[in-house]
């Protein structure tokens, strides 16, 4: 479940709720960050100040990629779905383009496929925190 509170500055977090209770089990805040798919999503030509997010879950853990344009990072939100601790990681992506146009990726397990139109394509996998391919 995703939620986006309006009130103040405007902060976006995922949830897992228990299907039967109805009860939170865990959330990731993500800030002010934009989905970069789904009915939420914003134009994903971004430039400065602007930063979108993916999501992906294999058979153990729930993952959220954050792309910040200014710092040009990509931060790995890993949520284990027994305990919904997030464990948090950045990276470099190795994207320099002027304004990349992210394009939300095809997700292989915990692997994220990345493409930044006419910027470049970044493989990482979540698992490890390591961008296993880059191009340029």
């Amino acid at each position: 479940l995703q939620s986006t509170t309006t009130r103040g500055t405007e902060k976006t977090s995922i949830h897992a709720v228990d299907m039967t209770t109805g009860q939170e089990v865990w959330s990731v805040d993500v800030g002010g960050v934009k989905p970069a798919v789904g009915p939420e999503a914003v134009d994903i030509f971004l430039s400065t100040g602007d930063a979108r997010f993916i999501t992906s879950q294999d058979e153990e853990t729930f993952r959220v990629v954050v792309f910040n344009h200014d710092t040009r990072q990509l931060t790995i939100h890993s949520v284990p779905f027994t305990t919904g601790k997030d464990s948090t990681t950045t990276v470099d992506s190795g994207i320099d383009g002027t304004f990349p146009y992210f394009i939300p990726a095809a997700w292989i397990g915990p692997t994220a496929i990345i493409s930044f139109r006419d910027s470049g394509l970044v493989v990482l996998d979540t698992a490890t925190a390591k961008v296993t391919y880059g191009y340029p």
